[in-house]
């Protein structure tokens, strides 16, 4: 018995078919495979993202509070430099007001030296004086 040619052309075409198929199920799996993958690579990757986004977070309240500390730092200095100023001023204000005092003072006991010696020459024309009157009254008298 030989076989007929359709039958054998049927029985290759159903090889063939089952070939095409075995060949698309293997596709299907790695695509499925390749999907379950990438879901896996794409929830890392959000996760990642997440913990990112949470760190950037993090570290743009630090630098602002770095910011906030820096201007306060900042203020300080120019606060302490303004006050360094003006105890340099009132530290100069202070030397010529000492040395104003000391112009003061020469000048009180020049000023207590005349007057000790207008009290004395006072005291000696009131003597002179008061020594006249007498002497005209002695005059007068006679």
């Amino acid at each position: 018995m030989q076989p007929r040619p359709l039958a054998v052309i049927n029985a290759l075409g159903c090889l063939a078919l089952v070939a095409v198929l075995v060949h698309q199920w293997a596709k299907e799996r790695r695509t499925l495979d390749e999907v379950a993958r990438l879901g896996s690579e794409n929830a890392t990757i959000l996760s990642r993202e997440e913990t990112l986004t949470r760190e950037a977070d993090a570290l743009r309240r630090d630098i602002a509070g770095l910011k906030d500390a820096l201007e306060s730092i900042r203020n300080t200095a120019l606060a302490a430099s303004a006050e360094r100023v003006r105890a340099a001023v009132l530290s100069d204000d202070l030397e010529a007001a000492r040395a104003q005092v000391g112009n003061w003072e020469t000048a009180l006991a020049a000023r207590d030296a005349t007057i000790a010696d207008l009290n004395r020459q006072l005291v000696s024309s009131r003597t002179k004086l008061d020594e006249a009157v007498v002497k005209m009254r002695r005059a007068g008298a006679r």
